[in-house]
């Protein structure tokens, strides 16, 4: 995990964009877009936050007009692991299919976003519990969520320092 806490660090020092894509009728499936919510205050000239849900195909064009050095989207993903597991992903990463509700296959989006904005662009996957039809996260996955949404805001507080 500390691992993770460094890679997000570093993300934070550079021009970024924080996307938030998942479905929250579907359970752990709305983590993503859970964090970007709870997020959103603390946009300011160097980070946007976008809550993209189901379609973050539609907020290319926001993404590309903020010329992000890093493009970080935060997804349900099917890592194999515990429920709550956290890992950064690159586009070679997105060979599987993973868990998606979005319309758009996230490989596409991420070589889009490569070729049109020169910035770097990762996936913190979480590894859901359940996707199925129900509202709210479970245990593991808030948990989770809640510590890497910590981590951030006292980050990010440090930046308006």
């Amino acid at each position: 995990m500390d691992k993770l806490y460094k890679e997000i660090g570093e993300i934070l020092k550079k021009r970024s964009v924080i996307v938030g894509i998942g479905d929250k009728l579907k359970g752990d499936d709305g983590a993503g877009v859970f964090l970007t919510e709870k997020l959103r205050d603390f946009e300011n000239d160097n980070l946007k936050i976008v809550i993209a849900e189901k379609n973050p195909e539609n907020f290319l064009g926001d993404i590309k007009n903020f010329n992000p050095e890093v493009i970080l989207f935060v997804d349900a993903v099917d890592l194999n692991s515990s429920p709550g597991d956290m890992k950064i992903l690159n586009k070679e990463d997105l060979l599987f299919t993973g868990l998606t509700t979005h319309s758009f296959p996230l490989k596409l989006i991420f070589e889009y976003l490569e070729n049109e904005t020169n910035s770097k662009i990762l996936l913190l996957g979480i590894q859901p519990k359940r996707i199925s039809f129900c509202e709210g996260l479970s245990d593991e996955v808030k948990k989770s969520v809640e510590k890497i949404l910590s981590f951030l805001i006292s980050k990010m507080e440090r930046n308006y320092e």
